[in-house]
């Protein structure tokens, strides 16, 4: 059904929302326009009677079909968005042309331009300033991802989740105190070999060979501790709770040496120096926290636990797993140990007894 139009208040109307407005016949020609269509058309001073519809908007060209469908009733409207148009050589503006039914002397189409700048305008600010905010949230989200992988690289990887969970830095002391079972692991006679290498050779034979030794001890959910030169350091039970803790470290060391003998086998006849790796361990009373001054410290596991390991380490041979009385007795049976008696360590005032496992 068409509608009827109050003419006689389209003029006000039309300044006060910025609306350009036609009245159009069947045949798609002008009959009457409004100041603001010539402003808009850039058509000032000109008389659009009589013009067809298309050539005053071409935007329209194609829609005919649509328009003659509303003005024969069996359509209500047909509406345009945020034309845009130059109202000046160097001002674009935004419209939005609606087309309805109109009864009013032969006339069958209103045609409105409605100035909606502003508005797009500030919906084009606002999704730019949504599209700058979702870059500058990916940006902050891979600077904070780059920032973790770079945390779990120097701290175990429970220590680092929780830097990166709580988002402050930790501060020197005491975070956690607990039994534990500490492993070292220290390449045999590197000073020497070390010698008849260069730096590059040097640098890139530990990085190898480190590899496999830190690969075999996290298979077994050790937490690695620090790495110093040729030696690695690993807890367990300590950051993470392993009940099981001291099979667990045995289970990694023997993981150890036989990841070194694929290895050797592995590389026999290039250039890579053979070496082995020597493997002391030992449970005890640790106290794991951040170890230094207020600008530089590292997590760190220590304690008389963490001594006779290391110790004990430097007393093995090349593929040779050392281990304290301290821990046999937390693996009772399940594994097969060679009593050596009793030691004394260096700088320990006790002996200790202690054993080999047997890697057979």
């Amino acid at each position: 059904m068409k509608s009827a139009v109050s003419l006689s208040l389209t003029p006000n109307m039309s300044e006060y929302f910025r609306v350009g407005y036609l009245l159009v016949d069947a045949s798609l020609t002008i009959l009457v326009a409004n100041d603001l269509i010539s402003v808009f058309c850039r058509e000032e001073g000109g008389n659009l009677n009589g013009r067809l519809l298309t050539d005053l908007l071409p935007e329209l060209i194609g829609v005919e079909p649509a328009l003659q469908e509303i003005s024969q009733g069996t359509r209500s409207s047909f509406v345009l968005r945020q034309v845009q148009r130059h109202v000046s050589a160097d001002v674009l503006s935004y419209f939005d042309i609606i087309v309805e039914p109109v009864t009013h002397d032969n006339a069958s189409l209103l045609v409105m331009m409605t100035d909606v700048t502003i508005p797009t305008e500030q919906a084009q600010r606002l999704q730019q300033q949504r599209n700058e905010l979702g870059m500058l949230t990916a940006r902050l989200t891979a600077a904070r991802e780059q920032l973790a992988y770079v945390i779990r690289r120097f701290v175990p990887t429970a220590v680092a989740q929780e830097i990166i969970e709580q988002q402050q830095l930790p501060l020197p002391g005491k975070t956690q105190g607990c039994e534990a079972t500490i492993v070292f692991a220290d390449m045999r006679n590197f000073t020497e070999l070390a010698e008849t290498l260069t730096a590059e050779q040097t640098l890139d034979m530990l990085n190898r060979y480190l590899t496999v030794v830190i690969e075999a001890l996290q298979q077994h959910d050790g937490s690695i501790v620090q790495i110093v030169g040729d030696m690695v350091m690993a807890s367990f039970n300590v950051p993470l709770a392993q009940p099981d803790h001291a099979g667990r470290a045995v289970a990694a060391a023997q993981c150890v040496v036989a990841s070194l003998q694929q290895f050797a086998a592995q590389t026999q006849g290039t250039n890579l120096p053979l070496v082995g790796f020597g493997l002391g361990i030992c449970s005890g009373t640790v106290t794991a926290g951040y170890l230094g001054a207020a600008h530089r410290y590292r997590y760190a596991v220590v304690g008389d636990a963490t001594n006779v390991a290391f110790h004990l380490c430097s007393r093995a041979a090349s593929g040779q797993i050392l281990v304290a009385d301290s821990t046999a007795c937390l693996l009772g049976d399940t594994t097969a140990l060679q009593p050596l008696g009793q030691v004394a360590l260096k700088r320990r005032r006790e002996q200790i007894f202690y054993y080999e496992v047997c890697t057979a």
